[in-house]
């Protein structure tokens, strides 16, 4: 008998099991039924860093640098977004400083999000 084939005593009787090296297991009891196939998958744990949008808002993210689960810091700068607001409402005869106000919003603004322990980019999210 090889090491892959062993005896197992069930409830009903003794069963031959093999396992197969694609990783399917075979068995077939001694009592003379039909030989049953079974799949058996293996369940191996991978560590898997699902990293979703970033917003403008900080995130609980895993840092690719110095490995640790931090809640990012976000700093916001001036994007496409907000000039093309600032060239807008400046269109539209806000022209005494109102044109400005989306440099004051941080909704209108790119935020670009970094690891607070190793100072890392670990992403930006740009409006436009």
């Amino acid at each position: 008998m090889t090491p892959e084939e062993s005896f197992k005593a069930g409830r009903e009787g003794v069963a031959l099991q093999k396992t197969l090296s694609c990783g399917e297991t075979v068995c077939s009891e001694a009592t003379g039924s039909p030989t049953q196939s079974v799949r058996i998958m293996s369940s191996a744990q991978v560590p898997v860093a699902t990293i979703g949008p970033l917003g403008d808002n900080p995130v609980q993210i895993a840092c690719p640098k110095c490995h640790q689960t931090v809640l990012s810091k976000v700093d916001y700068s001036s994007g496409l977004l907000t000039y093309l607001f600032c060239g807008g409402l400046f269109f539209c005869g806000f022209v005494l400083g109102c044109c400005l106000i989306p440099f004051c919003v941080n909704r209108l603004k790119d935020a670009k999000h970094t690891c607070p322990t190793c100072k890392s980019v670990l992403g930006v999210y740009k409006r436009l």
